[in-house]
């Protein structure tokens, strides 16, 4: 960013800080006392502000992605997210897999990442959190929510400002904003409305390293090596809107209209290729023409429940909708030659010569219902039937038209008894039409939109209450769906297919007053089958999917010590194939973070103060990029943080 850039954007953050400050009356929502692991109730994922635990996440869930497959809900509404929900909106999200996702309409194979708004309520509040590290990351933010009519309408927002500094050297500027409103013209009627941008300023965009054998490329220090004109800008936009009207003692109608939009005006990707194992490699940096993808989407649901004794019974009629359009490809590339690891380069830049793009465009509908009984103290049940409409169409210049449509008929099925009043077994079925993501970066076919795909999952389960505050679960899973991943062309396709079968077990809850754990692990062993696992051109292991993943977390305060906590976190991965092949292996990892917070009161306002250690051992770690290409671990090297929220 020039210098010009820079001042313009700390005064933007400075000119911010100063309004809302000052805003009387104005009020946004309490951060103070966020806190993921005391707010997680099982250990598959819970995300509190920027705060998260747990085995999974949006991006993983039992080795695959529920984002990359469209399982993105907000407040159980289906949302086809192109980009993700800003946090100046999203209050938390949780994981809905297993037992999460019992008694959950309409699940998905690969689970669901579900989406809590940040709602404004009725008491006036501003919140102020300002963190940073001893990487350069620097971050301040603004959030909250004020009543303009008492028990009508209340309106939220916020706004955030981010220099980013990540562990391979690359960083960003970056803003964000975002507006809510809550609604309730009438006692049986809600309407939330929502808004949200980020934008993404001198992205330099860290190497992605490819060998030419079967090895691990040296690993690099935390610079950047790229040329300075290698910077990408990139603006985010989510809107929309969620209303209630509860039609009836017992009907109730739900809607939700989303819009997700991705642009892309500049973008740079480098890449290091044929690197040998004394670290030298060619160095190219592919320049795209401005790009990027939107979707409009949405639910409408009719839910109809009839009690009778004992039992609780419920209907609910879904029609979900989406229009997808994305533009990508045309891209130019620079050979910058041969190159060391870790060499800075800095060249003035070629004349990029751009080619025609491609046009993707995606329609889909799904007509779904779905009837759920609850029988108190005998269990649930859950069954549901969607018939879906997917046509997709691409448009390769120069070419004709390629076309792709399905209308399956998925199905799901769920099942909980109840042993005792601590002890409960579950189990369910769940048949999905799921997206396949998009090609990665490195593929000669990327940013290409690749076919739905047909998937199912399978579960067995059983739910403990040790004691009220602590919960034990453990599931038994099989997830099997079509494999893609790089060919010896480095085309993106499909070359077989993968089944990922396992364990998982969670323990949350407060072990005493003092003591709260979020404890979980899951061991799996994925497969790969098809013509090219039985010709040797591809190993039986997917690429990307480690067998062994632990997550523990503990929140513990000392004894006459209400306002002081410590948190330990400890994570580790299993080895995780790398190749295709299955020759190279991405070790095991394990990392560990400590933090204590200070919650106080200052003025007769609430104050948090959080002091971390992140990757206490300080390792550094190799990620996967694609088969056979690797970037620099997120988490890799230790570092200091701290953190104050205060809540006015």
């Amino acid at each position: 960013m020039s210098i010009e850039g820079k001042r313009i954007f700390f005064l933007r953050a400075a000119l911010a800080a100063v309004l809302l400050a000052s805003a009387s009356g104005l009020a946004w929502a309490q951060r103070a006392a966020e806190n993921a692991v005391t707010q997680a109730d099982d250990a598959f994922g819970t995300s509190v502000g920027n705060e998260q635990v747990g085995l999974y996440s949006s991006f993983d869930v039992r080795g695959f992605s529920p984002t990359a497959a469209g399982n993105v809900r907000i407040d159980g509404l289906y949302f086809d997210q192109v980009t993700e929900l800003d946090s100046r909106v999203v209050d938390s999200s949780r994981i809905r897999v297993g037992i999460a996702a019992q008694g959950y309409a309409f699940p998905a194979p690969t689970g669901v990442v579900d989406y809590s708004l940040r709602l404004p309520g009725a008491d006036p509040h501003l919140s102020v959190l300002t963190e940073t590290n001893t990487r350069g990351t620097t971050r301040v933010e603004f959030d909250g929510a004020t009543p303009l009519i008492d028990g009508v309408l209340s309106v939220g927002g916020g706004v955030g400002f981010v220099r980013d500094v990540l562990a391979d050297g690359s960083s960003s500027y970056q803003h964000s904003e975002g507006v809510l409103a809550r609604w309730t013209p009438a006692p049986h009627i809600e309407i939330l409305p929502f808004w949200s941008r980020l934008d993404i300023h001198d992205n330099l965009v860290g190497q992605v390293y490819v060998p030419n054998g079967p090895f691990l490329p040296l690993m690099p220090g935390r610079h950047f090596f790229g040329p300075d004109w290698a910077v990408s800008r990139e603006f985010d936009v989510n809107y929309g809107g969620l209303a209630r009207v509860q039609l009836a003692e017992s009907w109730d109608l739900r809607a939700g209209l989303f819009r997700s939009e991705q642009k892309q005006p500049r973008h740079k990707f480098i890449l290091l290729t044929d690197v040998d194992q004394q670290g030298r490699g060619d160095l190219n940096i592919f320049s795209d023409p401005p790009a990027g993808a939107r979707s409009t989407s949405g639910e409408v649901r009719l839910d109809h429940s009839l009690a009778e004794g004992d039992r609780v019974h419920r209907a609910i009629l879904s029609l979900r909708m989406r229009d997808w359009n994305g533009i990508y490809g045309g891209a130019d590339l620079a050979r910058l030659g041969r190159v060391a690891i870790g060499q800075r380069i800095d060249v003035p830049p070629p004349g990029f010569l751009y080619s025609d793009e491609t046009l993707d465009h995606v329609s889909q509908m799904t007509l779904g219902l779905t009837y759920q009984m609850a029988w108190k103290g005998v269990g649930e049940l859950g069954l549901g039937a969607q018939k879906v409409r997917y046509r997709k169409r691409t448009q390769i210049p120069g070419q004709a038209p390629v076309l792709s449509d399905a209308d399956p008929w998925l199905f799901n099925a769920s099942l909980t008894g109840t042993i005792s009043d601590s002890v409960a077994v579950f189990g369910s079925f769940t048949r999905g039409l799921e997206e396949s993501g998009i090609a990665p970066q490195n593929a000669s076919n990327r940013n290409q939109a690749l076919p739905a795909i047909e998937t199912q999952q399978k579960d067995l389960g059983m739910r403990w209450a040790i004691t009220p505050e602590v919960r034990l679960v453990t599931t038994l899973f099989e997830i099997e769906k079509p494999y893609f991943s790089l060919d010896a062309t480095n085309l993106y396709r499909q070359l077989g297919q993968t089944r990922n079968r396992g364990v998982e077990i969670s323990l949350s809850g407060s072990v005493t007053p003092r003591l709260d754990v979020v404890a979980g692990a899951v061991f799996s062993e994925p497969r790969v089958t098809g013509e090219a696992v039985r010709l040797g051109t591809v190993g039986v292991q997917p690429v990307g999917i480690d067998s062994r993943k632990i997550d523990v977390h503990f929140n513990w305060r000392p004894p006459e010590l209400d306002d002081l906590s410590f948190d330990l976190g400890v994570t580790h991965a299993g080895a995780v194939p790398a190749t295709l092949d299955n020759r190279v292996f991405l070790p095991e990892r394990t990392m560990m973070d400590v933090d204590a917070r200070y919650n106080m009161t200052l003025g007769g306002q609430p104050v948090s103060l959080r002091f971390s250690v992140l990757n206490v051992l300080g390792s550094r770690a190799w990620d996967l990029s694609d088969a056979g290409a690797y970037n620099i671990y997120w988490n890799s090297g230790r570092r200091l943080a701290i953190r104050l929220i205060a809540d006015l």
